[in-house]
């Protein structure tokens, strides 16, 4: 059994989300620093969902959106169709 994903892995994933998407607007408009800040919001959600956002089941890798849902409504792995407990 894998360990499961859990509030603060998820709401780490997605302040990498909102980062990538303001640095990216930043920098377009304003200056081309905030790349960097790009490249270290992508590198760090990447990881994340690389070791902590899979099925606790079967160890497989789970979107974002369907572990988010799996908060508050019953949802299931894609892979393995085990339900998806987020603690």
């Amino acid at each position: 059994m894998h360990k499961g994903v859990t509030k603060k892995v998820l709401l780490l994933a997605w302040a990498c989300i909102f980062s990538l998407a303001a640095c990216l607007f930043l920098a377009f408009m304003w200056d081309r620093i905030f790349w960097a800040g790009v490249a270290l919001s992508l590198g760090l959600y990447a990881a994340v969902g690389a070791k902590r956002l899979r099925c606790p089941h079967c160890g497989r890798g789970e979107t974002l959106e369907n572990l988010t849902k799996a908060l508050h409504q019953e949802c299931h792995c894609r892979h393995c169709g085990q339900r998806i407990v987020i603690r």
